[in-house]
């Protein structure tokens, strides 16, 4: 099933969008078959269109005469809003689009230098091999591990596991896992359609409770990011 990709920006005015950074991840974007790419953030369109006029044109050429000469287009919008909250936000977005959903959150500013293409393609390529959705992960710190959202399963190949649980951290003692959710996936439109029917029931937890779920009767993978190595 082909994709859209969601870039989730929710910062605000005050803090700038890094050009050069913006680009890099344009040009991951590009080398993929996504067909729709969505800007999603607090800005009004005016100041966001520079942003999607950078963009590139692409084409995706198909057999036959028809798409020859009207091939499609890979689409670019920006979507305005203040609402960031998980749940809430994917089953709003899972109404743009028919397509498989990767969604990509802005909030880490210094990431994409360690885990921006390979990992996008490794989210990707897991979902379309192994025939499920796929999540990013990353270990923690035993200090973090209380309100983090960790993601417990069975190492399928290096750095690769097969989702069996999905919690919130609370005692780090009790833990039994240090790997925790990062805002990447690649998600398909069945589970935003099984997201929607959880949301009222469980509220702000609602996706981390629906993962859960989702988790004990579907496929779901998980990728560890690349890790830099750091030089004191």
């Amino acid at each position: 099933m082909e994709t859209a990709f969601f870039l989730i920006d929710p910062s605000d005015e005050s803090i700038p969008r890094d050009s050069e950074r913006f680009k890099r991840l344009v040009q991951i974007i590009l080398n993929t078959e996504i067909r729709e790419f969505y800007l999603v953030s607090r800005r009004p369109a005016q100041e966001e269109v520079s942003f999607l006029e950078a963009i590139p044109e692409k084409r995706f050429e198909k057999k036959g005469l028809i798409n020859r000469l009207l091939p499609e287009r890979l689409q670019k919008q920006h979507l305005q809003t203040d609402q960031f909250e998980m749940s809430a936000l994917m089953e709003r977005l899972g109404h743009v689009t028919h397509r498989e959903l990767f969604f990509y959150f802005e909030d880490d500013r210094n990431d994409l230098a360690y885990d921006g293409q390979d990992w996008i393609w490794k989210l990707m390529n897991m979902a379309k091999q192994r025939g499920g959705s796929s999540v990013g992960m990353r270990k923690i710190a035993f200090s973090d591990i209380p309100g983090s959202d960790l993601l417990k399963g069975n190492l399928v190949s290096e750095g690769e596991y097969q989702i069996r649980a999905v919690f919130r951290g609370e005692r780090a003692l009790q833990s039994s896992s240090n790997l925790a959710l990062t805002k990447r996936f690649l998600m398909k439109p069945d589970f935003i359609r099984f997201l929607s029917q959880n949301r009222p029931k469980y509220g702000e937890t609602a996706f981390i409770e629906s993962l859960n779920l989702w988790a004990r009767s579907e496929s779901l993978y998980g990728s560890l990011s690349f890790q830099p190595l750091k030089i004191k």
